[in-house]
């Protein structure tokens, strides 16, 4: 942000965020529906005055970003087109080729089983291509609730429309995910409008027409927003490798501030309604404080819908006809 900012001259107005961790603030106003921006709070009550204060009208997003632009981080499931279409000897040499050069240094049976042949009888089932495969459910779900809702079926199950191949079907997932995460921060009132230039429609539809070849390569994440924005960025930026990740703040945070931890474990819904064990529950929180889950996703859906409970919950008792009731209230 720094090599940015003096390469451009604008203005940088910084945000500790050591001083607004995730799980920070308990969760104030009702949602609609369940957020993991829940957690978050803090986080958004100082990025909402700072830009209050400058008299900004609209925050840019990069949500979709690596979806869209095809980021290191998410699996070659184009690699599976070739033997969906019947066409082995290409599927062969074009895994080939990604597992060389890789930095993960796994055998070609990996490569093939993996992001060839599991994508494409995924797609040939009519089943999501998954990121998660193999997690399965998580142990603090109960198992007769697993059981009668077939959780491990309904893992698989494809909730967008049908693309042509796996590797297309895979990014549509991707970006129908983040579509609608983006559009349920439209619960919170702000004083700006947000953005999403990364899943403006004419750079989806181009990103999905052009061939892979173009767009992702096994040695370089982003390949043609790297190429596009030289003399754009400062090259320490362009050629960054890799980005700090989420889950160490999320879990520090957890680890910092115990009433939220007492709000997940005194009497969680959750178990009140048989979807989770009470004590494997209370033991996944206290795991997660040190950054232990079956997965961020799995863990934060769980807490998300469990907070969501208790403010109904909160709300119904008080007589608020939720039915009338904006989008969300004030805090």
């Amino acid at each position: 942000m720094r090599d940015v900012a003096e390469m451009h001259g604008v203005p940088w107005h910084r945000i500790d965020a050591d001083e607004c961790l995730p799980f920070s603030d308990l969760p104030g106003r009702f949602d609609a529906e369940p957020t993991v921006a829940v957690v978050e709070r803090a986080y958004q009550r100082v990025e909402d005055a700072c830009l209050r204060d400058h008299g900004v009208d609209v925050l840019m997003a990069g949500d979709g970003g690596d979806g869209v632009l095809c980021s290191a981080g998410v699996p070659p499931r184009h690699l599976a087109d070739s033997l969906y279409s019947l066409r082995p000897l290409r599927a062969a040499r074009e895994i080939d080729r990604w597992r060389r050069a890789s930095r993960q240094k796994r055998s070609t049976l990996y490569w093939f089983a993996r992001h060839g042949l599991e994508p494409a009888l995924d797609h040939l089932r009519g089943r999501s291509v998954r990121e998660l495969r193999g997690y399965g459910v998580p142990a603090w779900i109960d198992p007769s609730y697993a059981r009668e809702r077939r959780l491990d079926r309904r893992a698989g199950v494809r909730h967008t429309t049908r693309c042509r191949t796996p590797g297309l079907q895979a990014t549509w997932n991707g970006v129908w995910v983040m579509s609608t995460c983006a559009g349920a921060a439209g619960q919170r009132a702000t004083p700006y409008v947000t953005r999403h230039p990364l899943l403006h429609r004419p750079l989806v539809e181009f990103m999905f027409a052009i061939p892979w070849e173009q767009k992702v390569r096994a040695d370089v994440d982003r390949y043609l927003q790297r190429r596009a924005l030289r003399g754009i960025l400062p090259e320490s930026v362009r050629r960054r490798g890799g980005k700090f990740g989420y889950s160490q703040p999320l879990y520090e945070g957890l680890r910092r501030n115990r009433d939220w931890v007492d709000l997940l474990t005194d009497r969680p819904r959750l178990a009140e309604r048989g979807i989770v064990g009470l004590e494997p529950w209370r033991e996944a929180v206290s795991q997660a404080r040190f950054g232990r889950t079956h997965t961020d996703k799995h863990f934060l859906a769980a807490l998300s819908l469990e907070v969501w409970l208790q403010q109904l919950e909160s709300f119904s008792a008080e007589g608020t006809d939720l039915s009338l009731s904006p989008l969300s209230t004030g805090d």
